[in-house]
């Protein structure tokens, strides 16, 4: 089974808000500026795949557990 959750690193989870706050919400690593890439993005919401790494996919197989 497959979950999105945020990345388990806080220094990486701050990191990426503080640059997206101060952009204005949209994602550090797409240049353009539209309701697209406003965090989280176009991509992500479509293909659950983020590209800065705020967001990861989490597969639970099991009892173990494994960061994707």
């Amino acid at each position: 089974m497959k979950k999105v959750t945020l990345n388990p690193y806080k220094e990486t989870i701050n990191r990426i808000r503080s640059f997206s706050k101060s952009n204005g919400d949209y994602c550090p690593c797409v240049p353009e500026q539209n309701e697209g890439t406003r965090c989280p993005c176009k991509k992500f919401r479509e293909t659950k795949e983020c590209c800065c790494g705020l967001y990861i996919i989490k597969e639970k197989g099991g009892d173990d557990e494994e960061w994707k």
